[in-house]
């Protein structure tokens, strides 16, 4: 362990500007701990991937020179714990700096609510969006289970109680109209509950994590489990109160025997401490999505090949640290103007994608979220063009900012029958189609400047 009186009282003073030569000033270590999950599942190798990425100790190469790209001076770890619960709570009592979460529990920690009733973690922030997490309801191939609802009378692991697991079997059984009373439960970590399935003392668990779980996959070549079917229309229930989860498939054959199976899914996410300097975060997001880490991910896991810095904003529940929003507004996925949600001060975006995600989070409206992004990049394209370019691009600009703006109207319009569901991003998206409109009347103007002349 480390002074955290030392670590913060230096991390200022001891931060290099980033691509500054290491040799400008002396390097102090400092260390950053990464909150990641239990062994077997997919947080840890991938917070430990993470921690490879941002680390950066005193007396290494300089990335240039072909060493690690992380924060001079930083030395970060990651820390085996239960899951997305215990890694919330220890960052806000500041026995960690950061670690991973699903969605749903930063949401419900952010807010004080479910396992953080009456205790809202307001110091939480964001660093990024990472990777979808697939739930996988186990059970022995042969049992005759069929459904979720036939686990009622059974025992069921649902997870270790500080994990997220807990947190989302618990609303997934509701779900199928079993409750905790129900069921014999146990509060497993996935390698004891998977243990204890192949003895035959446990009917099912319920585990979270990316495709495939190596866990899993190992577990499908020793014995003959299956999966339980989520079907769409629980899904479509549960997203009523619950708009993170998303609707998604188990492909055929990806666990040795097992057949498709649709299910549920929500975001993995990178929190951190309000607390953490802003330096730190800037400089940690810059090594994790530096071009020499995407080798490294892509060949690390499914999930951490996941990672990117085009979907680094999607879904955030919580306000985005402000060295984070540097990052983003920097090198973010979208270069359009910051948006601000009033219901969460603090809380700033870097483009048009997150706003949608954050506040009308209805996959009808994906189509019109998509064409939106690309509205962003378009826009901000044709205007470096024109500035940077003669005449002929000029006139491109003003092409593509006349159909960047027939664009947001026809996202709009692909919106309007959610209108209910989608009331902020209607009005937003009203808002990008006169942007554009105005845009197109200034290019049309500018071009005709430059024709002239």
């Amino acid at each position: 362990m480390f002074s955290r009186r030392h670590f913060f009282a230096s991390t200022l003073a001891a931060t290099v500007p980033y691509g500054a030569p290491l040799r400008a000033q002396p390097v102090i270590e400092h260390h950053f701990l990464i909150g990641a999950g239990p062994i077997g599942g997919t947080y840890f190798p991938v917070a430990g991937l993470i921690a490879t990425a941002i680390s950066n100790p005193p007396g290494g190469r300089p990335c240039e020179a072909g060493g690690n790209c992380g924060v001079p001076g930083l030395v970060a770890d990651a820390l085996a714990t239960q899951g997305s619960v215990e890694n919330l709570r220890k960052i806000a009592d500041g026995s960690m700096e950061s670690g991973l979460a699903q969605a749903d529990v930063a949401l419900a920690a952010y807010k004080g609510e479910d396992a953080f009733n009456g205790r809202a973690l307001s110091g939480l922030r964001a660093m990024a969006n990472l990777f979808p997490e697939t739930v996988h309801v186990v059970i022995r191939r042969g049992s005759g289970l069929e459904s979720i609802a036939d686990l009622r009378g059974r025992t069921v692991s649902l997870g270790e109680r500080e994990s997220g697991a807990l947190s989302i079997s618990q609303r997934l059984l509701s779900a199928f109209g079993v409750g905790r009373r129900d069921i014999d439960a146990l509060y497993l970590s996935p390698q004891a509950a998977s243990g204890r399935l192949r003895e035959g003392t446990i009917d099912a668990f319920i585990m979270i994590a990316g495709q495939p779980a190596p866990l899993l996959s190992a577990m499908a070549q020793q014995s003959p489990i299956d999966l339980l079917p989520v079907p769409a229309p629980v899904v479509e229930r549960m997203r009523q109160t619950q708009p993170d989860i998303t609707e998604t498939t188990v492909a055929a054959g990806l666990y040795d025997g097992i057949d498709a199976h649709p299910s549920i899914a929500v975001n993995a996410q990178w929190l951190v401490a309000e607390r953490v300097d802003p330096d730190i975060v800037y400089g940690s997001l810059r090594a994790l999505f530096h071009p020499a880490m995407r080798g490294r991910l892509d060949r690390g896991s499914p999930s951490a090949a996941a990672i990117r810095v085009e979907t680094a904003l999607d879904g955030l529940t919580v306000p985005l640290h402000p060295g984070a929003t540097r990052f983003y507004k920097e090198r973010g996925p979208t270069r359009s103007p910051e948006l601000v949600l009033g219901d969460q001060p603090g809380l700033v975006t870097g483009g048009v994608a997150p706003f949608l995600h954050g506040v009308v989070p209805h996959h009808r409206i994906a189509v019109a979220l998509r064409l939106a992004v690309e509205l962003d990049a378009v826009g901000a394209e044709a205007g470096d063009d024109r500035r940077e370019h003669g005449i002929g691009d000029a006139e491109r600009a003003e092409q593509e900012a006349v159909v960047a703006g027939r664009g947001a109207g026809e996202a709009l319009a692909a919106v309007k029958p959610h209108a209910d569901d989608a009331l902020h991003l209607g009005q937003h998206l009203r808002g990008v189609a006169v942007a554009w409109e105005r845009g197109a009347d200034v290019h049309r103007h500018l071009a005709a400047q430059l024709c002239e002349a």
